[in-house]
């Protein structure tokens, strides 16, 4: 079957699609009769059924049927010529019999006159007669209908199944379809079983072929593609595929058409219909056309702006830029100088060292050391013995040296080596009995901490129950950093630089650092930012056994499983608040391990993308991801113990902040409990109570202490930054926008900010006017999101 174009095949799927319209049951050749023929015998078999359904039932009522004997007629002839006077018809022997066979055959016995039983039998007659001619073979409507024919029918709703086949026959005649092959097709199943998936497919391509010519109508005109003026369904396949065969040698070129005609439209809403007609109608290079638009867009938009503002016109740009980019290279250069000059007084220092008689006696010691295979002096020996040591030499060599204060105690004697300056770093972790002996080593100290993260503590070297929270072996200790706070002059760094969403660092920012900690607020709601929260509603404490939440444990588990296989380029830590749940989560990821190798790789010890860890031993690590599981939950009985293991202690609190601020990017809480779960009346634990907030906190999504917070007042700090507010405002493409001032949640704000009216959460486009070059570099080596 060939087709000429699109509309050849809709009108092919229409007439095909009415061939399976066809009743089931046709008679033998249904498709090759003469309709003519047809309709007068459905029309006479109507009349005749007619007949039947007016008198038969009445005459059923009334007469045995016996009525309908072969003697009918004949007396229902004679009844017909009795006359039609009572005093003539009584004198008539044969009237009689006639007339006591009738009343021997009717049912009801009531009177009736001789006219009734002269139409009585009349109709009895015609009945009979439509009767017999339904019972001869060669009946109109039982030759043309066959099967479809019933001699015993009786009412015309008996013949819907006639009418129907009839109907279908004569609206087949308006398609041209070949009469053997319809005949083949309906007095066979398995013909119309493959003629409708046929149909089916046929629809299939005939709809890829509308889409098809849709989209490329839509992109040319339709005398493009062929010389039609009527429907696009009537342009011939034979066009479409020359035209096809075109495209498809310049196909390179067709999105560069597409983005033409696009561009032009937009153009000409805009009003510039004149000048691309001007550029279509001259010789100018079309790659020339962009540039030239652009240069007309902005010669207006300058011409316009200089002659409000007649001073900018004494403005030169190069000499500004010129002047940018020297002030940066400056600014950069002047690191570096720093780092050269700081090697060049090393190398000063050196130089003159090495010409006095200190150092000719203790370089030939270094040198035989260097060159000894076995036997070599012991290091505290090498670094305090004034006979075999180096120990000038060594702070003229080195004169910065990382140690631990164990290490310090072993190896330097205070009476040989001293040093000019002692930087403690993580001070809030030292003891003060452990730092004493470093200190005597030095003139002057820095003591570098933060208060509120971990103190000192002997909690998991001596405790053997995570909850005998009143084991006094398990008291925190002062730290240096505490003692020192007493008397030394003090300096807070308040550069928060880890968090990449406000939210990770806003609940500690609120209640551990007053609000003083510089954070930068997150323009947009991101899946992979912020704060999240898992509850496992039925995570259960083994309490007495395991101490741990096993189902809790397998969530994490999965949990970091669809890390690895959707953001195994970000690092992963997980923080346990016990080393009961450590352990657990460590089973159930190994459990998850063997079905996934790639899991198993991921986690390996001493990874730098991944940690497992209790609360106790995360100070100092981040990651860019972190799942913070708290494991403690209802016992198997439904009782929930308000012991947090550490989080309980003095101090414990300190350990909360720690493990909420570890993440770069965003903190999932997994956690068996709700904060209305913890009632806060049952205990005095300041860390507790900051476990309740920082449940409903996480809960909300960090949304509770609005982490895009701003001033519903207009708020400005400076001139500058009203002039711009007032710019934007009155701007025609911006009146949809929302325009806020002071958004954050810390110390440091966005002075301006734009967001949707739709989406008043997620903000586009953010100004500080106090941004200068130090921000400026930052911005190139920190990720501000």
């Amino acid at each position: 079957m060939l087709f000429q174009n699109l509309e050849s095949i809709e009108t092919c799927c229409v007439a095909l699609s009415y061939v399976l319209k066809a009743p089931i049951e046709l008679p033998v050749n249904w498709t090759r009769m003469d309709i003519s023929i047809a309709q007068n015998a459905f029309a006479k078999l109507k009349a005749d059924v007619q007949v039947i359904e007016d008198f038969q039932p009445h005459l059923k009522q009334r007469y045995s049927s016996e009525l309908f004997s072969p003697e009918l007629s004949k007396l229902s002839e004679r009844y017909q010529k009795y006359s039609r006077f009572w005093f003539v018809r009584i004198f008539n022997p044969s009237y009689w019999r006639d007339r006591k066979r009738l009343q021997k055959l009717r049912i009801t016995k009531h009177p009736i006159s001789h006219n009734e039983l002269k139409r009585d039998l009349a109709q009895a007659v015609q009945v009979q007669s439509v009767r017999n001619q339904f019972s001869q073979s060669n009946y109109l409507a039982h030759r043309i209908f066959g099967t479809l024919f019933n001699s015993q029918i009786s009412q015309q709703s008996e013949l819907q199944t006639v009418e129907h086949a009839l109907s279908w026959l004569i609206g087949l005649q308006q398609y041209a379809l070949p009469v053997d092959c319809v005949q083949n097709v309906v007095s066979s199943p398995s013909q119309r079983r493959d003629l409708a998936q046929f149909i089916q497919q046929l629809k299939l391509n005939c709809d890829q072929i509308r889409k098809g010519l849709d989209f490329l109508l839509s992109h040319f005109d339709k005398n493009d593609v062929a010389d039609c003026n009527s429907s696009p369904h009537t342009i011939s396949f034979a066009d479409l595929k020359t035209f096809l065969d075109v495209a498809q040698t310049e196909l390179p070129y067709f999105q560069e058409w597409l983005t033409y005609r696009e561009t032009c439209e937009r153009l000409e809403n805009l009003g510039c219909k004149k000048f691309l007609d001007v550029l279509r109608s001259s010789r100018l290079n079309s790659e020339l056309w962009f540039p030239v638009l652009e240069k007309l867009i902005y010669q207006t938009c300058l011409d316009s702006i200089l002659a409000r503002k007649p001073e900018l016109k004494n403005f030169r740009l190069e000499v500004h830029e010129r002047q940018i980019r020297e002030f940066t290279r400056l600014d950069y250069s002047q690191l570096d100088v720093a780092r050269e000059r700081l090697k060049c007084f090393h190398a000063e220092g050196w130089q003159s060292f090495e010409k006095t008689s200190i150092a000719q006696s203790e370089l030939p010691r270094l040198r035989r050391e260097a060159t000894k295979k076995r036997q070599h002096l012991p290091i505290r020996k090498l670094l305090n013995d004034k006979q075999k040591g180096i120990q000038n030499l060594a702070k003229t060599l080195k004169p910065c040296w990382m140690m631990s204060p164990l290490s310090v105690s072993q190896y330097i004697d205070p009476n040989v080596i001293h040093f000019d300056v002692l930087i403690f770093d993580e001070a809030s972790q030292l003891r003060t009995e452990d730092v004493v002996s470093s200190i005597i080593r030095s003139d002057q100290v820095i003591v570098m901490g933060d208060r509120k993260q971990l103190p000192p503590t002997a909690f998991f070297s001596t405790s053997d129950n995570e909850e005998d929270i009143d084991d006094e072996n398990d008291a925190s200790y002062e730290s240096i950093l505490d003692e020192c706070s007493n008397f030394m002059f003090g300096r807070t760094l308040k550069w928060h630089y880890r968090s990449q969403d406000e939210r990770l660092i806003a609940f500690s920012n609120l209640h551990f650092y007053d609000s003083q900690l510089v954070t930068f607020p997150n323009p947009i709601q991101n899946p992979d930012l912020g704060v999240w929260f898992k509850h496992v509603p039925d995570g259960v404490y083994d309490r007495g056994g395991r101490r741990d939440n096993r189902r809790e444990a397998a969530t994490v588990a999965q949990l970091t499983l669809k890390h690895v296989q959707l953001n195994s380029d970000q690092s992963l830590g997980i923080i346990a608040f016990s080393e009961a749940q450590a352990d657990a989560i460590q089973e159930q990821i190994e459990i998850l391990g063997r079905d996934y190798p790639n899991l198993e790789a991921f986690c390996r010890d001493n990874s730098p993308q991944f940690f497992l860890k209790a609360l106790e031993n995360v100070q100092g690590d981040e990651r860019d991801v972190i799942l913070l599981s708290v494991g403690y939950a209802r016992d198997p009985q439904g009782k929930l113990s308000l012991n947090f293991g550490p989080l309980n202690k003095k101090g414990g609190e300190r350990r909360l902040n720690v493990a909420i601020t570890r993440a770069k990017s965003k903190i999932t809480l997994v956690s068996s409990i709700l904060a209305s779960d913890i009632d806060l009346t049952r205990t005095q634990s300041e860390g507790v109570r900051l476990l309740h907030d920082y449940l409903e906190y996480a809960a909300s999504g960090g949304e509770r202490l609005q982490g895009n917070s701003y001033t519903d007042n207009l708020h400005f700090d400076s001139p500058l930054e009203e002039d711009i507010y007032h710019t934007i405002r009155q701007h025609s493409l911006l009146q949809e926008y929302i325009i806020r001032t002071q958004v954050g949640c810390s110390g440091y704000r966005i002075d301006l900010a734009i967001a949707h009216n739709n989406r008043l959460g997620e903000f586009y486009w953010g100004l500080s006017a106090m941004a200068h070059h130090i921000i400026v570099r930052l911005q190139q080596e920190i990720e501000i999101v």
